[in-house]
């Protein structure tokens, strides 16, 4: 990875860069619709979504207490 940043930041004047940087943003929201569609489309989690929905809440107020700082 460090080494993709390094070529990159050699690279980064080089205008085909500059649009392949629109391609992959137009890339990962293709993938983020398609996981969407995805979980939409299985039955299970579906039928599961509130407690699914509870268990993420908790975790992610989880992280946020235990990350947050102290008075």
């Amino acid at each position: 990875m460090i080494l993709g940043i390094i070529i990159g930041y050699g690279l980064r004047r080089i205008s085909f860069l500059r649009k392949v940087e629109v391609s992959i943003s137009y890339t990962v929201f293709l993938l983020l619709f398609v996981l969407g569609v995805t979980i939409g489309s299985n039955r299970l989690i579906v039928d599961n979504l509130f407690s699914f929905g509870w268990q993420a809440a908790l975790l992610a107020l989880s992280c946020l207490l235990y990350t947050s700082p102290s008075p």
